[in-house]
This record gives structure tokens, C-alpha cells and sequence, in this order.
């Protein structure tokens, strides 16, 4: 099955996380995966349209922001 929820972690198991992650952290790795942060997703709550990427004119997405905006693209950062 294609749904947004699968263009980021394309697999429902569950992720082996450190034991020492704390829970927020955990929490915001987990809405990374699914593509669901507040910054992608205020739009719904405050009934605005959603935002835009201001360089490549694309919805805001995370999977935009981490793969194929041309302002974040770039040598990755470990």
C-alpha cells in the first residue's frame, strides 16, 4: 500500500532506538518518519492554507525538506 505515511519510514515495525534516547526524542524521530510535525501539519489546526517552500515553490513536506528541496540538498552532515 502507497500512503504518505510509507514515503518516509516505509515500514510499520517498530524502530530499535537507543536505550538511552530520551522519550522526546524518540517522539520527534517518530514523527519525522511518519511525516507529521507541527511544522508541516499547523496549517490543519489553524484552518491556513499550507505552507510553502519559499525556493522550490513545493508544499512543505518533511520528505521535501530532507530529499528534495534545493536549499537543504547538499553534502550530507554525520
Amino acid at each position: 500500500m502507497n500512503t504518505q505515511l510509507s514515503e518516509i519510514k516505509i515500514t510499520t515495525k517498530k524502530w530499535n532506538n537507543p536505550k538511552s534516547l530520551k522519550r522526546r526524542n524518540e517522539v520527534i524521530l517518530n514523527r519525522l518518519g511518519i511525516g507529521h510535525t507541527f511544522y508541516t501539519h499547523a496549517h490543519l489546526m489553524k484552518r491556513v492554507p499550507p505552507r510553502t517552500c519559499q525556493i522550490c515553490n513545493y508544499q512543505t513536506s518533511i520528505k521535501h525538506i530532507i530529499t528534495e528541496c534545493r536549499h537543504t540538498r547538499g553534502p550530507a552532515k554525520v
